[in-house]
């Protein structure tokens, strides 16, 4: 034994080209549903900043005709309300 260290062990494991071909299949199936998945919240990400954009117009076209709007709108619903 060169070095006087202990054996080294190498352990070998055999898998199944079945079950290989299983899990490259699960993995496309899940990157297209992450991808699917991403650009659905980016499409629900935009809309909600346009809905934001339109409220603030119409909050600022409110106050430039001197329309007082309810208060229970400006404010922030309650964490029971969501």
């Amino acid at each position: 034994m060169v070095g006087g260290g202990s054996p080294l062990q190498v352990e070998v494991i055999l898998t199944d080209s079945n079950m290989v071909q299983s899990l490259r299949q699960q993995l496309t199936q899940l990157e297209e549903e992450h991808d699917r998945l991403r650009d659905n919240f980016r499409l629900v990400e935009y809309r909600y900043r346009c809905e934001v954009l339109i409220n603030m117009q119409i909050v600022d076209y409110c106050k430039t005709k001197g329309i007082k709007l309810p208060r229970r709108l400006m404010q922030v619903p309650e964490e029971s309300d969501k």
